[in-house]
């Protein structure tokens, strides 16, 4: 407990080492309140498996969104049937169900979990480890109720930073898949940098790091603008600062096609080359190699003699 608190409280908010100390605390504080053993006794334990189950795990996923929302979501799980909508309010209200289940209810009817911290990322980790049938239903509901149309897309950057947690530790994890989805369902420009702020947070989990780094170069070379737009911001931010040569790998991807991520690349490797003489001269020389190694490439010169200029001319600057 000590080194997670020194690690917490002597680093930087955004740093990795602070993330790593907050999760090493959160780990610590939810064995001593034996979570897991309030939640398998409250769920599996009695054998739930329906209305109770998807409302606690809506409000998890939701923690301080309003009761009706919570509620809404939960009858977006599995079948559309309106049956299945009407069970979530019939029978107990749905305060004394989620109450049953561990969740407070605020003074102003919104989902919390006040009386049992962190108890809201347990029963997302239990609910993804006990019902391993049903995690692709699971993974289906959450892109469904953060869709273009969805009723909690307004939550999705709280709900993607749940999934990044749940995947640091369990198996078959859903966090890049749904990233993956969002950037080709809903591209637009607040969901986009979500998800750039969420895959560079990634980037700096130890357990997510490796698939982050690789994620963003699958994207980078795909056609695919909203992603490689991605790319290109990640890189121009705490990503690129943080792993420079990395980025620069992914900012040569990018400079091939013309496109709007493109005009992104070219501004962030003049803003790396501009904020230290260290970081002018690993421009200068990273395209350099760029043009010995990659002499037909689309950012690469002319072929004619007359026009050294490169195509990409911006980022030259």
């Amino acid at each position: 407990m000590a080194n997670a608190v020194e690690l917490r409280d002597t680093h930087p908010a955004d740093s990795p080492e602070h993330e790593r100390g907050v999760r090493e605390l959160r780990a610590i504080r939810e064995e001593v309140l034996l979570w897991t053993d309030f939640l398998e006794q409250t769920l599996t334990g009695t054998g739930t498996r329906g209305q109770d189950r998807v409302m606690l795990l809506a409000a998890a996923y939701l923690e301080g969104a309003p009761l009706e929302l919570c509620i809404k979501a939960a009858t977006a799980f599995g079948s559309r049937d309106e049956s299945v909508a009407r069970r979530y309010r019939e029978g107990r209200s749905p305060r004394r169900r989620l109450r049953d289940v561990g969740v407070d209810i605020t003074s102003n009817d919104t989902a919390a979990f006040h009386s049992r911290p962190d108890l809201a990322l347990a029963a997302i980790r239990m609910d993804w480890h006990h019902w391993a049938d049903e995690r692709s239903e699971t993974s289906d509901w959450l892109t469904r109720i953060t869709g273009p149309d969805g009723v909690a897309k307004a939550w999705a950057e709280q709900i993607g930073s749940r999934l990044l947690d749940l995947s640091t530790t369990e198996a078959d994890p859903p966090f890049f898949t749904i990233l993956d989805t969002w950037t080709t369902t809903s591209p637009d420009e607040a969901r986009l940098r979500i998800v750039t702020k969420l895959i560079t947070r990634a980037a700096d989990t130890e357990e997510l790091a490796r698939a982050a780094h690789k994620q963003l170069l699958d994207w980078a070379r795909k056609p695919n603008v909203p992603q490689r737009k991605v790319v290109a911001w990640a890189c121009e931010g705490r990503y690129g600062a943080r792993w420079p040569h990395m980025a620069l790998v992914r900012l040569r991807h990018i400079l091939a096609t013309d496109d709007e991520a493109t005009r992104i690349a070219a501004t962030a490797l003049t803003a790396h080359a501009a904020k230290s003489a260290e970081g002018l001269k690993q421009v200068v020389e990273t395209i350099e190699t760029w043009l010995e190694k990659y002499p037909t490439h689309l950012a690469a010169p002319e072929p004619s003699s007359r026009s050294p200029t490169p195509r990409t001319a911006s980022w030259t600057a």
